[in-house]
């Protein structure tokens, strides 16, 4: 929004507070009239009041954006506690699946050894030697 001049609405350069015209006029000491002063205070009175209310509610959107803000900080920290917890129970399943693959690796072990003692016991056995 542009700013304007106090005394006449214009626009003016940005940080000034009256225009060239107006300012002319108060060094030539030609006096505003009341009437005049007194629609200008109304026109600001009415810009500061929307102002307010327009603060206001930006004031309520930013606590609503801290909110949401705090509450994806939680769900993130708790996102992370979850992730360790599968992680844990991925390890722990891992484990449970390899069980029956190491107990059938010992059974075929001792079968393959029994397999071999028997055949060696037979040999000597037709060898005539005693064992």
């Amino acid at each position: 929004m542009p700013d304007t001049c106090v005394m006449c609405g214009a626009v003016i350069p940005e940080g000034a507070w009256v225009c060239w015209a107006c300012e002319h006029d108060i060094m030539e000491g030609k006096p505003m009239d009341e009437t005049n002063i007194e629609l200008k205070l109304n026109d600001h009175e009415h810009e500061i009041g929307s102002l307010k209310h327009r603060m206001k509610a930006v004031e309520e959107n930013q606590k609503a954006l801290n909110s949401l803000a705090t509450s994806v900080a939680v769900v993130a920290e708790k996102t992370d506690a979850i992730s360790n917890k599968v992680d844990s129970i991925d390890s722990k399943v891992s484990a449970i699946e390899q069980k029956p693959g190491k107990r059938w690796d010992g059974i075929v072990d001792k079968l393959l050894w029994l397999v071999i003692g028997a055949a060696i016991a037979a040999l000597f056995a037709q060898a005539g030697v005693a064992v």
